[in-house]
């Protein structure tokens, strides 16, 4: 979702995902990139589940290695997977 637009667009786009969300079933997962001067990665949880906000400098080029190691995948050291990352990880095991 690009935030670099006016405030009109900004609300229609807000009552458009406002309205998919809540036809979602809590057993979905759901990320949400905005992206304007900072990128925005968003986990939103549900019934429970607190959301997470990954921010990223929008000017700085950083690789996709850089990316899932601030986000906690594929660590040497596992943390302790919440939001999104525990989910696909409870669902791809099952």
């Amino acid at each position: 979702m690009d935030t670099c637009v006016i405030e009109e667009e900004i609300g229609f786009l807000r009552s458009g995902l406002s309205r998919v969300i809540g036809e979602i079933g809590g057993e979905c997962f759901v990320g949400l990139i905005t992206f304007g001067r900072y990128v925005c990665v968003h986990e939103l949880g549900f019934f429970g589940r607190k959301n997470k906000v990954y921010v990223f400098n929008g000017g700085k080029e950083i690789s996709k290695d850089q990316i899932l190691e601030q986000m906690g995948f594929f660590l040497k050291k596992p943390r302790p997977a919440t939001g999104v990352v525990a989910g696909v990880k409870r669902w791809a095991f099952a």
